[in-house]
């Protein structure tokens, strides 16, 4: 008996309808689309965490590698917590989108939520930082200072020290 082993992790896969879809690959067994056709998705946090590619966000705005290993807290204003932690993935070539997604239901637009953020830098020491965040999509560069950056598409964030 061929048993259906995840040999590929579970993929972000927007379709554009901001509404949250994935795919599984098998290894022995077809791979699987799941479309989301949810009517009314709720709000949502989507963060995106890199450590920049020079030391600093300012060295080489929008470039970088995901903080891969960077541990976010969430608490949301009713006291709800929701954990996750940045993974690249796992098995035989496997990938994994490093974003993370946070579903948070029906809430206010301009709610504020608490982000708890810790990771390893790129010479291994461990940092922290607290964030204020509305629900949406962030970019967050987690580098020692406070240097903004931003993109057309998207503000980013840089945490504050």
């Amino acid at each position: 008996m061929t048993q259906a082993l995840p040999d590929a992790p579970i993929y972000r896969a927007g379709s554009y309808d901001l509404v949250l879809d994935y795919a599984l690959a098998n290894q022995w067994q077809p791979s699987r689309f799941y479309r989301n056709r949810a009517p009314a998705a709720g709000r949502y946090l989507s963060l995106d965490l890199v450590l920049p590619a020079g030391g600093s966000a300012a060295d080489a705005p929008g470039s970088g590698s995901p903080a891969i290993g960077a541990r976010v807290s969430v608490e949301t204003p009713d006291g709800r917590r929701q954990v996750a932690q940045v993974d690249g993935g796992t098995g035989h070539s496997g990938k994994r989108d490093p974003g993370l997604h946070f579903g948070l239901g029906a809430m206010a637009p301009d709610a504020r939520l608490a982000v708890e953020i810790a990771w390893r830098d790129r010479t291994g020491k461990v940092a922290h930082r607290r964030l204020d965040l509305k629900p949406g999509r962030h970019r967050i560069v987690l580098d020692s200072g406070a240097t903004p950056v931003a993109s057309a598409a998207q503000p980013l964030t840089s945490p504050a020290s």
